[in-house]
């Protein structure tokens, strides 16, 4: 999915849906939700027959040069990052204008659909949510 321009685009200018395809290599299946960086998708990678979340990126973040270089070193660096509560990444890539992030999908609910859904967790639950998100956090620290 292609766009003219200096800048990536904005998915929904797209009309990113189920079927599109990016880079060639990954096929849209479903919208997953949005996130301060862009959106993200269901996606099944073409090449190797596996479902990835695919996250592309706001056409507003302004990546230059400069930018998508340090963006780069990031997903490198992020890249190395291997713990159970830390989601694995696969690459960055672009696609035209458009910025993409592939990355390991994960079955069922986010923390906050089950807030939405329940309401605040016992604290019991909340506790193990939350030494959870710590460790993952603790394992991205450890890398530097």
């Amino acid at each position: 999915m292609t766009s003219s321009g200096d800048s990536p685009v904005d998915p929904v200018e797209l009309d990113i849906g189920p079927r599109a395809v990016i880079d060639n290599r990954y096929e849209i299946l479903s919208p997953l939700g949005a996130g301060g960086m862009g959106w993200v998708f269901k996606a099944r990678d073409r090449i190797l027959g596996e479902t990835v979340a695919l996250k592309v990126l706001r056409s507003d973040l302004g990546l230059d040069a400069e930018r998508t270089e340090r963006f780069r070193s990031e997903i490198r660096f992020a890249r190395r990052v291997r713990h159970r509560n830390v989601c694995g990444l696969h690459e960055y890539g672009e696609d035209g204008n458009l910025h993409y992030i592939a990355m390991e999908y994960v079955e069922g609910s986010d923390l906050k659909q089950v807030v939405d859904e329940r309401g605040p967790l016992p604290w019991d639950e909340a506790y193990r949510a939350s030494i959870q998100c710590a460790e993952g956090l603790a394992a991205i620290h450890e890398m530097g």
